[in-house]
């Protein structure tokens, strides 16, 4: 396995996690904001990773 691989593996269960939270300990009222910051941190984790591969791959390459 791949470091990225590690990585995807990592978020998937930490996201089962933080969603399992909301739904067992939380009022109804508050779930729903749960979901949206769980998804808000997801994308913004997602955006990461995909903007830090493409600026070091144009850092390997010179041209």
């Amino acid at each position: 396995m791949n470091r990225k691989s590690i990585f995807i593996i990592l978020g998937v269960i930490i996201g089962f996690a933080l969603s399992y939270i909301p739904n067992n300990y939380m009022s109804e009222k508050y779930e729903d904001n749960a979901f949206f910051i769980v998804v808000g941190i997801a994308v913004i984790a997602a955006l990461w990773s995909y903007f830090s591969i493409k600026n070091k791959k144009q850092g390997d390459n010179p041209n």
